[in-house]
């Protein structure tokens, strides 16, 4: 689920900087700003405000299937919430993704599929499928221009 509700974002990575004026760079960076064309801090922090379990999975480290964690995101109605849960889905992601347990011969952080810690982001996937279903309407929203 969480690789498909990904893709629906990853749609956007190369349109989004552009409609913000921003030039696309890392994959990293796109996924900013097309959380950024979809909503605002105020909005993602409503959404999982909403949710008090939400967020006191969001605010706790997430255990990997390697000795590194995801590190918690302190959930506040700041503008930087946006960066930080954008960095944080994005971490998920290259964990989910890559099956690595090195890189340049540092440990990483990776979910080994069907164990106990992949279901660790459970928490992760509600914020991500609210995402991907912003980003959907907002593509209809922008092809209707």
């Amino acid at each position: 689920s969480f690789i498909g509700y990904y893709n629906v974002l990853e749609y956007y990575f190369e349109d989004a900087p552009v409609i913000l004026g921003v030039k696309p760079t890392s994959e990293r960076k796109n996924l900013r700003q097309v959380i950024k064309l979809i909503t605002n801090h105020c909005e993602l922090y409503d959404f999982i405000a909403k949710k008090r379990e939400l967020i006191a999975h969001i605010e706790k480290d997430i255990e990997t299937s390697s000795s590194i964690k995801i590190k918690a995101v302190i959930i506040k109605k700041e503008a930087s919430l946006l960066e930080n849960i954008s960095d944080w889905i994005y971490s998920i992601r290259c964990a989910v993704v890559h099956s690595k347990k090195r890189r340049n011969g540092e440990e990483e952080a990776i979910f080994e599929p069907y164990t106990s810690q992949a279901e660790n982001i459970s928490s992760a996937l509600v914020v991500l499928k609210w995402l991907s279903q912003k980003c959907i309407i907002k593509d209809r929203e922008l092809n209707q221009q």
